[in-house]
């Protein structure tokens, strides 16, 4: 993180400049901590995917009144963190609402005397706020391209173990009342008994239930080479993007045997983030 150095001040009577690329170097300080917050927050596909051609919500932003007020939050673009004011009557709107820049001065503190006896107002106020216009221009961005990151969800189970063939659910999860693109990481512990001689094993599966369709799977397995029988457990996880998700999709964690032997999960967690939500 910036800094800037001063064990070099050991004299009294010697002063260190302090100038204008020296604000420039503290206020890039500030922006760096933004960033490494939303970074955080969002994680890697949201921060990339979206952050430099719309906003992308922190908090705040709630609309009410049908769609026609949106409240006042705080939206991360282009790599700040900005003040949105919010606004009310976007169903009277000519066109589409269109997120601009608005930057004002400090009349408290501004205009400051300079050393050549002029002042100029320096302290700006940057914000973002709605306009009714009928163009987007670089640095603005449509509110219906605003995104909102929603917090991971996450469950925890077992263990859970199939009697059959068939797989066995696990956990389950139901999509937002809306259109939603979602990250579901799956993982657990698979176990089972070995079988004389033989390979066997389980498969951790992320499974539609609406449209009773796999969407992934992962397999581990384990040959007994000996014919013995003992018991096996493997550690097993992936991770999956599913775009443009119907509203009410029910999405499970499910196991199931790959040869004989029934496996059984423990440790078992399926976590969802919702890594774009359109607002309008």
């Amino acid at each position: 993180m910036n800094t800037i150095k001063t064990n070099s001040i050991l004299d009294p009577n010697i002063q260190q400049p302090f100038t204008g690329p020296s604000l420039e170097f503290l206020q890039a300080r500030a922006v760096e901590i933004a960033q490494a917050y939303a970074w955080n927050v969002m994680g890697d596909s949201l921060f990339w995917y979206k952050t430099s051609n719309a906003g992308v919500i922190i908090s705040g932003c709630a609309k009410t009144g049908g769609g026609n007020t949106i409240m006042a939050g705080y939206i991360f673009f282009r790599g700040e963190l900005y003040f949105f004011s919010g606004g009310t009557g976007l169903l009277s709107y000519t066109n589409p609402p269109v997120v601009v820049p608005d930057t004002t001065y400090d009349p408290s503190i501004d205009p400051v005397e300079f050393s050549d006896n002029i002042f100029r107002s320096v302290h700006q106020v940057r914000r973002l706020k709605l306009a009714d216009q009928a163009t987007v221009v670089s640095g603005e961005f449509l509110l219906s391209d605003m995104g909102r990151f929603v917090h991971p969800t996450q469950q925890t189970s077992g263990p859970i173990s199939t009697s059959s063939a068939a797989a066995a659910d696990v956990l389950s999860y139901t999509s937002p009342n809306r259109p939603a693109r979602l990250k579901v990481t799956l993982s657990g512990d698979l176990g089972w008994l070995t079988t004389a001689s033989s390979v066997d094993g389980g498969y951790l599966i992320l499974r539609n239930a609406t449209t009773s369709t796999d969407v992934k799977s992962s397999l581990v397995q384990f040959s007994d080479p000996v014919g013995a029988v003992y018991g096996v457990r493997m550690a097993t996880s992936f991770t999956y993007i599913i775009d443009a998700v119907p509203a009410g999709t029910i999405l499970k964690m499910q196991i199931k045997r790959f040869a004989t032997s029934d496996p059984t999960i423990n440790n078992a967690i399926m976590t969802v983030e919702e890594v774009k939500e359109v607002l309008w």
